[in-house]
């Protein structure tokens, strides 16, 4: 709507509808900060192939870290599930 004097202003639907998408933006905004950044997902740890581990170990001795443990200095339970838990439930070192 144009006044006389030439300033334009917005009628009371055009502030309502920009006040409902603002409200949409901040509740998406927090949903996703929260989501994302104060509820992760749980971490679900991976089993290597002992060829993917043979090429982690070639990349750790590239940047000079130490290596991690080999498949076969895990617990024999470990090796037989494929998973660094120990039995109860813990995650090995």
């Amino acid at each position: 709507m144009t006044q006389p004097n030439g300033e334009k202003k917005f009628s009371g639907l055009q502030v309502l509808g920009i006040a409902f998408l603002v409200m949409i933006v901040a509740v998406t905004a927090t949903i996703f900060v929260a989501r994302t950044w104060l509820f992760p997902r749980p971490f679900k740890p991976v089993v290597l192939t002992p060829q993917e581990e043979k090429r982690l170990e070639h990349k750790l001795r590239q940047l000079e870290l130490p290596p991690t443990k080999p498949a076969a200095t895990r617990p024999k339970a470990a090796r037989e599930t494929g998973s660094d838990r120990l039995p109860d439930g813990r995650l090995q070192r």
